[in-house]
């Protein structure tokens, strides 16, 4: 079974094989497909157009990220009422600063968790600052000397 997208693709297939869920399927690979969908849903705001197209591209780009996230971290933090959680990429130094930073948005609106690739990262998580290096597909924390 197959869903042809209308109009945008006439010759892409989607196959329910694909996204399946079995009885036998673990709760980490439902909270996986979660993040898909959610992913989805936040691409397919930015798209203009019809929504099953919109949805049906977004999808598409959401699995293939997915697929090829081999090098890539997903990071959960905590957050409480008081305080905020954000992760900045640390690009370079600043005079005032010590360290010029790239904030970087969560994977949907709400949430507390965020894609990272290869690079420094400073973590602010309730409240709470530290910097981490992300390299292939894992990471660690440092110290700040590190950084440097």
């Amino acid at each position: 079974m197959f869903f042809r997208v209308p109009n945008m693709f006439p010759y892409t297939k989607l196959y329910m094989s694909d996204i399946l869920i079995s009885r036998n399927t673990t709760k980490g690979a439902i909270d996986i497909l979660s993040k898909i969908m959610k992913r989805a849903h936040y691409l397919a705001k930015g798209f203009e157009g019809n929504y099953s197209a919109k949805m049906a591209l977004a999808l598409r780009q959401a699995w293939s990220e997915a697929k090829s996230t081999s090098r890539r971290v997903t990071i959960e933090l905590k957050s409480n009422r008081k305080s905020k959680t954000w992760i900045a990429a640390i690009v370079g130094t600043h005079p005032v600063y010590k360290f010029e930073r790239k904030f970087i948005n969560p994977i949907a609106w709400g949430q507390f968790d965020w894609d990272l690739g290869n690079g420094i990262y400073e973590v602010c998580e309730a409240g709470k600052r530290y910097f981490i290096r992300v390299a292939s597909g894992d990471w660690r924390r440092i110290s700040e000397s590190e950084v440097a």
